[in-house]
């Protein structure tokens, strides 16, 4: 039973948990922008279809989750898809990480 495609060699250890906490950022910031948009083009009252087309086949941010999570937004559907505490635990390590680091991340704090 595979959990990935690709098996990536990304360093010494601690590297693997670094890569992993980049993608968590990445999709964190990217679904709240992604419902952000949603309802403000709704907002803006656009028809959800267009919306839903621009995000999902139109524009350079389509991405297979923007394929599952602009129809749910839509939808009003809100049902658990990764547990929000999972999500806190993981930015907080990224938040830990960046202060350690002396990096800025005004989006990710």
């Amino acid at each position: 039973h595979h959990i990935s495609r690709e098996v990536l060699h990304v360093g010494p250890n601690g590297a693997g948990l670094s890569l992993k906490l980049v993608h968590k950022l990445t999709l964190g910031s990217y679904v709240v922008a992604l419902s952000e948009a949603v309802h403000f083009g709704l907002e803006a009252g656009l028809e959800p279809s267009l919306i839903e087309k621009l995000l999902v086949s139109l524009s350079s941010v389509r991405s297979p989750n923007s394929a599952i999570k602009v129809p749910k937004i839509l939808r009003s559907d809100y049902a658990t898809q990764f547990s929000l505490k999972h999500m806190i635990k993981d930015l907080s390590i990224i938040e830990g990480e960046a202060r350690r680091q002396h990096s800025s991340m005004p989006l990710g704090s």
